[in-house]
């Protein structure tokens, strides 16, 4: 997974208090406790020791795991997405969120029981109103183990607010820059292009996160 073979990766913070503050029973899936006791995550951005927080769970160190482009849970709730957004969708968004929530959890084999208490939690309930929180939310917690599409996601719905870490060089990035080497050898389109998008700076937002 990691180029540099190194495994002593720790759980951020952000992470761990969501999945606290919700109940949610992926927590000891996702991460195992402690040596001191207890789920702990580090602050986000800071050189953390390793013995003082919880290391990834035991899954995400079994080969194989299991990987996806676009999985099952991911499509429904992007049927509640797009039902929301009042586009031509069958059933209602909540049902299409709700079972989002629940194939989220069965990918990663939470007993039914739990899942059941979860989707019954009034802190998870689907929210018309604030949708893109509610299901942003659920989405950035099912991408735990895709970065990528959870920072995608993050930039659509604006949903999870992450705060920016402690002596960040910038705000909260949005976008790559543009690489050196377009710099250098394509100068003229370069600049064109950067005055033409707002700058190229990581906190400039591309076309698609402007609505």
């Amino acid at each position: 997974m990691w180029n540099s073979g190194r495994t002593d990766f720790v759980a951020c913070a952000t992470m761990v208090d969501m999945l606290k503050s919700l109940d949610d029973p992926r927590l000891p899936v996702y991460f195992q406790e402690a040596e001191a006791g207890g789920y702990i995550g580090a602050a986000p951005g800071l050189r953390a020791d390793y013995a003082a927080f919880s290391p990834m769970g035991a899954l995400l160190h079994t080969a194989p795991v299991p990987s996806f482009l676009l999985s099952y849970s991911e499509v429904r709730f992007l049927l509640a997405e797009a039902k929301q957004r009042g586009w031509n969708v069958t059933g209602t968004a909540a049902e299409h969120y709700y079972a989002g929530i629940r194939a989220a959890m069965e990918e990663w084999n939470i007993e039914e029981a739990d899942i059941d208490a979860y989707v019954a939690n009034p802190k998870v309930a689907f929210d018309p109103v604030n949708w893109k929180k509610t299901i942003g939310i659920q989405k950035w917690i099912a991408f735990f183990d895709r970065g990528a599409d959870g920072w995608t996601d993050i930039r659509r719905l604006d949903f999870p607010a992450l705060e920016v870490p402690d002596n960040a060089f910038s705000g909260y990035p949005v976008r790559y820059r543009y690489p050196v080497s377009e710099q250098n050898i394509n100068r003229r389109n370069y600049e064109a292009a950067a005055k033409a998008i707002g700058g190229d700076v990581v906190e400039t937002k591309l076309w698609w996160d402007k609505f």
